[in-house]
């Protein structure tokens, strides 16, 4: 599920995160991507697999994100 951080400039950010014991992973896409494309998912699944918490988000103007 995907959740939205309201920025102080009007935007929304979109994320998802998960909870694990292990330590954390942060997914920063690259050019022409975002939190949805398929190395993002596949990190994501390998974090569940292996208990680890897990942060992919959308840039502001990006994907689900609002803005420009």
């Amino acid at each position: 599920m995907t959740n939205f951080i309201d920025t102080p400039h009007g935007s929304k950010l979109a994320y998802n995160q998960i909870t694990g014991k292990n330590f954390g992973i942060v997914f920063l896409s690259g050019y022409g991507s975002d939190m949805q494309g398929k190395k993002a998912l596949f990190i994501e699944k390998w974090a569940k697999d292996n208990n680890h918490s897990f942060l992919r988000f959308d840039y502001s103007g990006h994907g689900e994100s609002t803005g420009k």
